[in-house]
């Protein structure tokens, strides 16, 4: 079978559609944690790296069609998707560039899209704890772990309970 500009379309378009999965994944997330749905977004962490892992899958299988098509036609193997495109028919050279187009668009909104859900989810955190240290601030203790990362931890201390007024 010699590997042509058909093949490399269906592996673009393919990639693309597990970026529209994963944006969708990600619209979902956000209006969890927007909604205060803990379950829910946990659940959705859960698919995301299921889908990302899938999105890598198809962006391998394209990258091994462009290596395929490069093979055969004495590119050079790191050919870029933008320059091999170039040596396609002209009406499959828009089609390509298209694609490519509507990927890197996709790309971007993910980028976004996943800074504002991890945005969010940092300020919900920020909120539990300055709550549980106005309940109970001698519970509530932040380190920080050898990579960077903060931990908190709430302890209760002995005989301690939260009463609530009202």
């Amino acid at each position: 079978m010699i590997p042509d500009w058909q093949q490399l379309v269906a592996a673009l378009r393919d990639e693309l559609k597990e970026y529209g999965a994963l944006r969708n994944i990600f619209d979902e997330q956000q209006k969890a944690i927007l909604a205060r749905e803990g379950k829910k977004v946990n659940e959705l962490n859960g698919a995301l790296n299921v889908q990302i892992e899938m999105t890598k899958k198809f962006r391998d299988v394209r990258v091994a069609v462009m290596r395929d098509i490069a093979h055969y036609n004495e590119l050079p193997i790191d050919i870029t998707l933008d320059k091999m495109k170039t040596t396609f028919p002209a009406p499959a050279q828009e089609l390509l560039k298209a694609l490519i187009h509507e990927i890197d668009s996709m790309i971007l909104i993910l980028r976004r899209r996943s800074r504002q859900n991890q945005l969010l989810l940092a300020r919900t955190c920020e909120i539990m704890e300055q709550t549980l240290r106005l309940l109970r601030p001698e519970g509530v203790v932040k380190t920080y772990g050898k990579n960077g990362s903060i931990h908190i931890k709430v302890g209760y201390p002995v005989g301690g309970q939260i009463q609530a007024i009202g």
